[in-house]
Parts: structure tokens; sequence; C-alpha cells
């Protein structure tokens, strides 16, 4: 990979930090895996429907970087007395990650990305925005379309948010820091997915189902990783889930992984990723909530055997990661 822009290497965590001084490219990457197909009335309000959820406001219309907003630039800090994790290779990545960003925060996004730029959308639950919102349709655990690929979800939410789009009178579920959650009336407003708000600022996108709390499925991991393998140096590829947490600082470790592995230490590139804002990804035990701990292990044990596949297939070769497993590599 040739050497980084100054202004990137000089990176810091700022109100609006600039990943990237603008250099000339030819073309521009189109990754768009999302389906767009118009279907029934569904729910258009904040009423829960069987699999549906509640529709919930994620972001509000604001000009604002989302929460948990960071780049592979970041500065790291040590915490808990701990040593500072090793940088090696990180400003190579070429990544960022965030929570849920309203449609005026990706906008702002994209004025600091490179000309290059993936949005890779970890959510698995149905989603997308209404007017400038970000809005989502909530179940139980934010466990919408378990168990669904990505097709299958843009085709719903294709459907859902057609139901909602120029309706007035939508009530959307807005969380309150105290006594729950309250409603919210919104519209007349557009409703419009992910990847036609990526694609309307000349962004990728990538869908990948993950589901909240949860390793990514070997299928998902695959698809990533083949992803992975085709992208040219120069692109920037920037993570969310609804929260910039859990899935965004699996992703997010997931490119270390493949990039540095065969000569970074596994605690570093877990600890430097949580340095950068992440979730601490060696946490297995918090008791928020019953059965996390169990899915906070199977993530983890996720993780150690990525890694030891992204030190035998640096980058994702030769083998995939079905490949590998198919191999003999422990289940």
């Amino acid at each position: 990979m040739s050497a980084l822009p100054p202004s990137c290497r000089r990176l810091r965590r700022s109100a609006r930090p600039r990943l990237a001084a603008p250099w000339p490219l030819a073309g521009l990457l189109a990754v768009v895996l999302a389906l767009f197909l118009a279907g029934p009335s569904a729910a258009a309000s904040a009423e829960p429907g069987p699999d549906v959820g509640v529709l919930t406001l994620d972001a509000p219309a604001a000009s604002a970087l989302p929460h948990r907003f960071r780049t592979c630039f970041f500065p790291l800090t040590a915490s808990d007395g701990a040593a500072v994790p090793s940088r090696e290779g990180l400003n190579g990545l070429r990544v960022s990650g965030s929570s849920q960003f309203s449609l005026a925060g990706l906008a702002l996004m994209r004025e600091q990305f490179p000309p290059r730029a993936v949005i890779v959308d970890l959510r698995r639950e149905s989603h997308g925005f209404l007017g400038g919102n970000a809005v989502s349709w909530r179940l139980p655990d934010n466990q919408g379309n378990p168990g669904r690929d990505a097709a299958f979800v843009a085709e719903a939410e294709a459907a859902l948010l057609a139901a909602i789009d120029e309706r007035p009178d939508i009530v959307v579920a807005r969380e309150a820091r105290r006594g729950g959650p309250t409603p919210l009336t919104l519209g007349p407003l557009p409703a419009v997915s992910e990847a036609q708000a990526a694609a309307s600022l000349g962004l990728g996108y990538l869908r990948l189902a993950v589901s909240d709390h949860t390793r990514p499925d070997d299928a998902v991991v695959e698809r990533f990783v083949r992803f992975s393998r085709s992208l040219p140096p120069d692109v920037w590829l920037h993570f969310h889930c609804r929260g910039g947490a859990g899935r965004t600082t699996t992703f997010m470790t997931l490119v270390d992984m493949l990039r540095n592995a065969p000569s970074v230490a596994f605690e570093d590139i877990i600890a430097r990723q949580k340095a950068l804002g992440g979730s601490d990804l060696a946490k297995t035990s918090d008791g928020s909530a019953p059965g996390r701990d169990a899915l906070a292990r199977q993530r983890l044990e996720f993780l150690r055997r990525f890694y030891e596949y992204a030190r035998a297939n640096p980058g994702g070769a030769p083998l995939g990661w079905t490949a590998w497993l198919a191999g003999g590599a422990k289940p």
C-alpha cells in the first residue's frame, strides 16, 4: 500500500476529523448489494407488529458526527494501568466506525471520507431514514429479522419504508434517559433506505446481516472475506451498527486481523480496537441481560479462531473462511 497522506498520519480526535486529504482517483467504487422492492402496507406507527417491531428513532435529523465515531488514526491510550497496545499496521487499515447516523450525519462523514468509500451496514434489523431521521423497527433485545440474510432483510425493509413514505402523522418511539420511550409524531416525510442514501452521496454500500450482541454467521464472514479480497487498496470502509459498539468493533477487528495478524498479537488487536473507542471484546461477563455473557464468550472464541485463520491466510488468501473451516480448523 502506498504511503498515506500526511493529513491522515496527523489525525487526532476532534469535532470534525478529516480522514484523508483529497487526491486524484479514477472512478468510484459502486458496491450496492441491497434490494429495493416495494411491498404491501406494513406498520406505519410505533405500534408493534408480530414480527416487525416498534418504529423507533435511532438518530434525529441533526448535522453531527454519530456517536462512537472513530477511525484507525485515533490515538491509543491505555486504561486501568494497562500498557498501550501496539500500533503496528493500524494506520494502514483505512477504516472507521460509528453508531447509526442521521442523513445529515452521513453527509458530514462523506465530506471527511476519501473519494472512494463504502458504508458497511451491519444491522440485521430493518431500518432506514424518515426525512433526515434514522429510524428502525425494534424488537425485544433488538433481534429483528432473526436468521435472515441480507437479501431478505432488504426486501422486508423496502416494504416497511414504503408504508411510511410521505405518510402524515407517523408516530415513532423516542428513547428517553428516564421513564422509558416517549411518542414523537413525524411526517409527511420521504422514507429512503440506507443504500439509497449512500448512493445519493456517491458512496458504495454493503449490507451484512448480523444480529445485535452476537458473532457473525459463518456465511456472513465468508462474504466479508471475499468482499475484502476484492477491494482496491485505496477504498475506505465505514462500519456501523445501531450503537457503534459490539458489531462495529467486531468487524473493525476482523479487518485488523486480516491485515495484521501475522505480525501483531491477538491481545494487542483486541486492546487497540477498544482504545480507539470500540467495545472491549475480551470482556465476557457484565450481567447486563440474560444470555449476553454466553453470546460474548461465543464471539470471543470466534475472534480467536478468526485470528488463527488470518495468520494462515493474510488478507483472506489463499483460503476463504469456510474452506479453512472445512479443512479441519477447530469448529
